[in-house]
């Protein structure tokens, strides 16, 4: 099983494959996506948008997780990270909807 691991952020948006056969896991690939602070919100998502489909389009996960927020002191950084989230859970389902 492929799995891509999504770790959401509005500046830059981190991501890495898997591959998991019985109890053995496998490096495939990481990186990240950045976006511009300069770029308005939709801009910013919408690249984040891009890079994910194209990252599934490339290494043809199973399966995805999507990092949770754990703490955030911000509301407004809160807010913004959770539509980064958003876009990641949108992108996946989109893709595989039957795996996601």
């Amino acid at each position: 099983m492929r799995i891509l691991g999504i770790d959401p952020g509005l500046q830059k948006c981190g991501w890495g494959i898997i591959e998991s056969e019985g109890h053995a896991l496998k490096f495939i690939a990481c990186g990240h996506i950045a976006t511009n602070v300069g770029d308005d919100m939709a801009r910013r998502l919408a690249e984040i948008h891009e890079g994910i489909l194209k990252i599934i389009k490339t290494y043809e996960p199973d399966s995805a997780a999507i990092e949770e927020t754990f703490v955030n002191r911000n509301p407004a950084s809160a807010l913004k990270l959770g539509q980064a989230r958003g876009g990641g859970h949108g992108c996946a389902r989109a893709m595989r909807p039957e795996r996601f």
